[in-house]
């Protein structure tokens, strides 16, 4: 599904003519984002009408390293007008929710595992979204919601090893800014630098989409499979 993944094989003694590259799509929905009137809808129900928000959607396990976002939090927690939202469930919740009432921090939320709906609801409200995992993580490893997002056109703030394929995408995206993973310093940071300039969100975000749409558009994908598919059945 990816480069790395694919070269991963590769060195484990596969000729590499017979492994083919073939990437996921991502939801078509997610390229008609962001769609205003469902953002101000949902900011007026968390009351984040003039909020900058940024979030964390999906797993909440112990892979994603997700204590980085509560200490950016607390890091930034006298910043008035940045919200953090982690959104969804996951192994790991409770005990991050345990931490974060712990810290009291007024400008953390977590918000439910939501239905599709209000899921594209939420992601048309958010300014900036986050990809975090823990140091050890495979550099193979990479989130569907890396997909999601960049076809949003949402800049991201990554919080992973700088050689993941994570990283890499990004990076060639340049659709938003990589720190090191579990370093919550380098994230606040990058929170507070993005978050002053809307220029730049809007820019990193539209870098992002133009990646996306050229790489996981679902009718580009499919029809280089079937085309890959059509030339293996030639030979």
């Amino acid at each position: 599904m990816t480069p790395t993944m694919r070269q991963k094989i590769i060195s484990k003694g596969i000729s590499a003519e017979k492994v083919i590259l073939l990437p996921d799509w991502a939801d078509p929905i997610f390229f008609s984002l962001p769609e205003r009137k469902s953002a101000l809808e949902i900011r007026k129900k968390l009351g984040l009408e003039d909020h900058l928000i940024v979030a964390h959607t999906g797993n909440m396990g112990v892979k994603q390293g997700l204590d980085i976002v509560i200490e950016a939090a607390e890091l930034l927690r006298e910043k008035k007008g940045i919200v953090f939202l982690l959104v969804g469930d996951g192994a790991d919740r409770p005990r991050l929710e345990e931490k974060a009432q712990s810290l009291s921090l007024p400008c953390l939320k977590f918000i439910p595992l939501l239905s599709k709906e209000e899921y594209i609801g939420l992601l048309s409200a958010i300014d900036i979204c986050l990809v975090t995992q823990k140091k050890e993580v495979g550099d193979i490893v990479f989130p569907s919601k890396v997909m999601t997002y960049l076809s949003a056109a949402k800049p991201v703030i990554c919080a992973v090893n700088k050689n993941s394929e994570v990283a890499k995408v990004i990076m060639e995206a340049g659709a938003g800014i990589v720190v090191p993973a579990e370093d919550s310093k380098a994230m606040a940071e990058a929170v507070e630098s993005l978050g002053k300039d809307g220029g730049l969100r809007q820019r990193l975000g539209q870098e992002g989409r133009a990646y996306a749409l050229g790489r996981w558009q679902k009718q580009k994908v499919l029809e280089e499979m079937e085309k890959t598919i059509a030339d293996l059945l030639k030979k």
